[in-house]
């Protein structure tokens, strides 16, 4: 039964609760009282009214407005730096803080890796029993043979490969640290002048990171394909790169720039809802907005990451087969020859 009820007569109320003079567009609730919609709106006008005159009351000026700002972006460009200094000069707390981002990083970055091998091993399974979907026409069979998804398929894809998933992991870890590192110390080089060196550094420093991804991604298909170690898998990625470095590169570029404008798209939602958070009532609808558009967002990534996995997945193999059938030929033309 609903809450709001259309408006009528009833005896038993009416009986029992003094008449009232009544209001033109109004609702009667369940207890009997009355809910007018002009009622609320008008409340709303009013907190709004009382709301910007109590705002106004002080009227400041265009240089000081400027000057609060000023201190405002200064204060938050110094925060860091004072909150490094208050726990260096606590050693008790610096460690401690030390230690508990340690926990907080590896933590969960084991858990992705754990996660990885899971899904990884899935969608190449996927990849390697599904037939030729892009093929038209595309019929439900087809998708349901790439259906290979349980939770004991799964659990079994993550306990196998959580070891090398775990020392690939904390190898490319390595390579972020010396590559943070390297960045750091020629961004604050005395001895270069000026900004060019420094952006340039950047540039090159967000390319290197980007080939390093995709040689650990490589990596991780070829582990949960092949079977076999982290060394082994990287060389394999190496000479997979190797050989058809056109075709990775251009699903890189489209990878990299769907990556691209999804985050574009979601600055851009975010920064339309910040335009009207500052408006009384209207604002509270903001941050619900912007909580929706972060959670489609994260979507968005991870399904243009496992689209990516199965692309390079289907490369590979196609690259496998096609590195293996010249073995085979020369086989059996071996076995022809002992034959006659």
């Amino acid at each position: 039964m609903s809450v709001i009820e259309e408006e009528h007569d009833d005896p038993l109320v009416d009986a029992t609760r003094p008449r009232r003079r009544r209001l033109r567009g109004g609702r009667r609730l369940r207890d009997g009282h009355y809910l007018y919609w002009w009622v609320e709106i008008l409340a709303v006008v009013v907190f709004y009214v009382v709301y910007s005159t109590i705002r106004n009351l002080h009227h400041g000026n265009a240089t000081e407005a400027y000057q609060h700002a000023r201190d405002l972006i200064r204060l938050q460009a110094d925060l860091p730096a004072t909150i490094f200094a208050l726990l260096v000069a606590r050693p008790i707390a610096f460690a401690s803080f030390v230690a508990a981002m340690a926990v907080a990083v590896v933590g969960g970055a084991v858990f992705i890796f754990l996660l990885k091998g899971g899904t990884v091993s899935l969608l190449v399974q996927a990849e390697r029993d599904a037939p030729a979907v892009e093929e038209p026409p595309l019929q439900p069979a087809q998708i349901a043979a790439a259906a290979v998804f349980s939770i004991e398929r799964f659990i079994d894809g993550s306990r196998e490969l959580f070891s090398r998933y775990t020392r690939l992991g904390l190898l490319l870890m390595v390579v972020y640290a010396l590559s943070a590192m390297a960045l750091v110390a020629v961004t604050r080089s005395d001895a270069l002048g000026g900004l060019l060196i420094p952006a340039v550094a950047t540039v090159l420093f967000v390319i290197w990171i980007t080939a390093v991804n995709l040689v650990y991604l490589l990596a991780q298909i070829v582990i949960a394909a092949e079977g076999c170690g982290v060394g082994v898998a990287c060389r394999r990625a190496f000479g997979f790169l190797r050989r058809t470095p056109r075709t990775v590169l251009a699903v890189c570029v489209v990878t990299v720039g769907l990556v691209m404008l999804a985050t574009a798209a979601s600055l851009v939602a975010a920064t339309a809802l910040g335009l009207i958070s500052f408006v009384p009532i209207v604002g509270l609808t903001v941050w619900p907005l912007q909580l929706l558009a972060l959670a489609l967002r994260a979507l968005v990534l991870q399904y243009i990451a496992l689209s990516a996995v199965g692309a390079y997945s289907t490369l590979y193999r196609g690259q496998a087969s096609e590195r293996a059938e010249p073995v085979d030929a020369v086989a059996v033309s071996a076995a022809r020859a002992e034959a006659g």
